[in-house]
């Protein structure tokens, strides 16, 4: 037997460790902005289908109202 066995390839702990931290580093800033334009993405969607049911109760509303 000889005293180098052969590793087989891959990634060492430390260079998933780093990777891990680099992209956790460079997604900080970005992840707050991104939500943010989800919810108005969420409140525009919810404005688009609740403003033709509003039309509608208004056409039903009694002209004394």
């Amino acid at each position: 037997m000889s005293r180098t066995a052969e590793r087989p390839p891959g990634f060492t702990l430390i260079e998933l460790l780093v990777v891990i931290s680099v992209i956790a580093i460079l997604a900080g800033p970005v992840a707050p902005m991104v939500f943010r334009h989800v919810g108005d993405g969420k409140q525009s969607a919810g404005r688009a289908q609740i403003e033709p049911w509003a039309a509608e109760l208004g056409a039903y509303r009694p002209a004394d109202a």
